[in-house]
């Protein structure tokens, strides 16, 4: 399995999702790279389908899939304001 971690060295504050329904996702981040840089993988999802609108045919882990991604977000967010707060 590929990690792409040496692609990602200096990153931070990403989510990469794989639906492994996807023909693309053997190409994707398969493992967390950092604390802020992680992977996960949707068996039931396909390419970008913890992005589309929520449906009542998602499987739990596209909907746990779309969870992780706002909770990232919000506290990216917080991160951001905390830290450009304390510089202005």
């Amino acid at each position: 399995t590929h990690t792409h971690t040496h692609t990602h060295t200096g990153t931070s504050n990403i989510v990469f999702s794989n639906g492994l329904l996807d023909p693309w996702a053997a190409g994707g981040a398969m493992d967390n790279i950092s604390a802020s840089v992680i992977a996960l993988l949707l068996p039931s999802g396909a390419h970008h389908s913890d992005f589309m609108f929520s449906n009542a045919a998602d499987g739990a882990d596209v909907v746990a899939a779309r969870r992780v991604h706002r909770q990232h977000m919000r506290q990216w967010v917080r991160e951001y304001d905390g830290g450009s707060r304390q510089n202005h």
